[in-house]
């Protein structure tokens, strides 16, 4: 189409929007890995930063406050318009998604699993998940010695910070603790404020002063709460009902080891709270309810959205 303009034609100017970020209404349903293949409830994810320097680790926890980048062409109305899925890079260019595992084995605290010759199965499973600093030498025949991720709540945040800020036995104990983990992914899960970020960077530091590497994870939103409204427990969620949760979304097949709450086994056979805690024999709790989580963890495993092992792996 021509414009007339004092007898001489010219022609007419297509008209490209200038891109601008413009807000949304609605976070996204889907946090995806860089390449877009694989996406994750953003509720549910768990972020890793891997290789990053500790003053780049944020740790933050604004997932509704992130607005996806929208150019006005692509948006008809900016008020409505919204992609139900995101790359993860764009919320932070400094961490990734969890990969995908075919088989996770979430290794438990309880003293069921002393005897329990479970060690070998555990770690044939391609990614092992361990809890709250679970002691490894001296159990290996039963618990086994493949981390790739510990799952640490604040009461551990707060010990490994106290203990490696200053020289002592316990300092030089809990390192060589952590030289068996060496590369494994410290995931904290908890709600996350400045104090929590501020320890998260301080321990990633004291391990790169130890020459140590370890990958840093954490979840978008509180990992208690959301575990809490998903299963509806009328008490906190525990960290091993917490780590299953998170696990579902990066892993195809989940079996469960070291999860019982109670004193006594089947037989009558009283039961460690901790089985690398002998003095340890309280099981009485008013912030979690084994009981019913146990329950829980039954029913799905007889739906077979899990597999639990309690007892003996080997006769």
């Amino acid at each position: 189409m021509n414009q007339e303009n004092n007898g001489i034609q010219r022609p007419l100017r297509k008209f490209v929007p200038t891109p601008i970020e413009v807000d949304v209404t609605k976070m996204c349903d889907k946090i995806c890995d860089r390449e877009m293949r694989t996406c994750f409830d953003p509720t549910l994810s768990v972020v890793v930063y891997d290789g990053t320097s500790p003053e780049k680790m944020r740790f933050e926890q604004k997932f509704k406050k992130f607005s996806p980048k929208i150019d006005t062409e692509e948006a008809e109305n900016k008020w409505k318009h919204y992609r139900s899925k995101c790359p993860v890079n764009e919320l932070d260019e400094t961490f990734h998604t969890m990969t995908k595992q075919e088989s996770c084995a979430i290794v438990g605290n309880s003293g069921i699993l002393l005897g329990s010759k479970c060690g070998e199965e555990i770690d044939s499973h391609g990614f092992v998940l361990r809890t709250n600093l679970a002691l490894l030498e001296g159990y290996t025949k039963d618990v086994g010695n493949k981390t790739n991720m510990m799952m640490i709540n604040f009461s551990a945040l707060c010990r490994i910070y106290l203990t490696l800020r200053k020289q002592s036995k316990a300092k030089d104990d809990m390192l060589r603790y952590f030289e068996l983990l060496n590369g494994t992914i410290l995931w904290y899960p908890k709600v996350i404020g400045g104090r929590q970020s501020s320890r998260l960077q301080q321990i990633a530091t004291l391990f790169l002063e130890e020459n140590m590497h370890f990958k840093f994870a954490y979840n978008l939103m509180s990992a208690s709460l959301v575990t809490k409204q998903k299963w509806r427990t009328p008490r906190v969620a525990s960290s091993g009902l917490i780590t299953f949760t998170r696990a579902q979304t990066f892993c195809k097949n989940v079996t469960l080891y070291g999860f019982y709450p109670y004193q006594r086994d089947e037989f009558g056979v009283p039961v460690l709270y901790h089985y690398y805690e002998p003095n340890l024999i309280d099981f009485h709790t008013r912030t979690h309810n084994f009981d019913r989580e146990h329950r829980l963890l039954r029913s799905l495993h007889d739906q077979h959205i899990l597999k639990l092992v309690i007892g003996s792996c080997k006769k």
